[in-house]
């Protein structure tokens, strides 16, 4: 369904308003500032998901099971999702040696496992956190100022075309990026959106992981599929993540649940 461009505006502004001012998410090519066409096609594949008829949830929940297939021998292990707001997403693992639990706060982020906590740099946090979610990814990068956000162009992607959009991330978005903070903070956060052109799906996210060096970047494919409904909302069961073109591990969500309780201490490791 195609909406007049002045009437999503109007539903949007409405419905995105109580987000206004929170940070997030970014991307690729590093713009200059937030193209307008970019934001309206963020803006249409938050209603192709159900974000305009109704308010944002308070928290998800999902479980079902993750599978590892780099190894020798692939391997399955239950995994459970909870998100609270639009920055907070906790991933709970049970591997045969305990469960590993993945906490993601903003840009923050900690594993604890059997041996204790690890701190997460920025760029180990982009791709793991609200990123899965493409609702709620949509409602921060949509709305926030710190997002970049440009139009690179239409693509052919697999069987469809879509529209690719480059996002990044920043503390000051009108100042230049010569500084190396700044300069840094843009590479590593830089994330690929597509989007399908016919139904304004997000149908894949491309990440970067930085292995030891912010230059050097090792692209990741986040492909979102089965969207189902949930409460009139709409998220993807399955999450694919793709190597150098290789299938490395796919999440399947047998149930999900909106609103359900969660506390905010569970997205907070406090410390020594």
């Amino acid at each position: 369904m195609r909406f007049r461009l002045s009437l999503l505006l109007l539903i949007l502004v409405s419905v995105l308003r109580p987000l206004a001012g929170q940070t997030a998410t970014t991307g690729a090519q590093l713009p200059a500032n937030r193209d307008p066409q970019a934001v309206v096609l963020l803006q249409n594949a938050f209603i192709a998901l159900g974000g305009a008829m109704q308010a944002l949830p308070t928290s998800f929940s999902a479980s079902g099971t993750h599978t590892e297939f780099l190894a020798a021998s692939p391997a399955s292990y239950t995994v459970r999702l909870t998100a609270l707001g639009i920055d907070k997403v906790r991933w709970e693992t049970e591997l045969p040696s305990g469960t590993v639990t993945s906490i993601i706060r903003g840009r923050r982020g900690w594993i604890k496992d059997a041996d204790g906590t690890t701190v997460l740099s920025i760029s180990q946090v982009v791709g793991q956190g609200v990123e899965n979610l493409p609702l709620l990814a949509l409602a921060k990068w949509a709305n926030s100022t710190n997002v970049l956000v440009s139009l690179a162009g239409l693509e052919p992607l697999d069987a469809t075309s879509a529209y690719h959009l480059v996002l990044t991330e920043s503390r000051n978005p009108v100042a230049p990026p010569e500084s190396d903070s700044e300069k840094i903070l843009r590479a590593v956060t830089q994330v690929d959106l597509y989007i399908d052109q016919k139904t304004n799906l997000p149908i894949r996210l491309r990440y970067y992981e930085h292995l030891g060096d912010w230059r050097r970047a090792v692209p990741v494919d986040l492909v979102f599929s089965d969207f189902r409904s949930v409460g009139g909302l709409f998220f993807p069961f399955t999450l694919s993540r793709y190597r150098s073109g290789q299938l490395a591990s796919e999440t399947k969500f047998q149930s999900a649940t909106l609103n359900v309780s969660a506390t905010d201490d569970l997205f907070w490791v406090s410390q020594p």
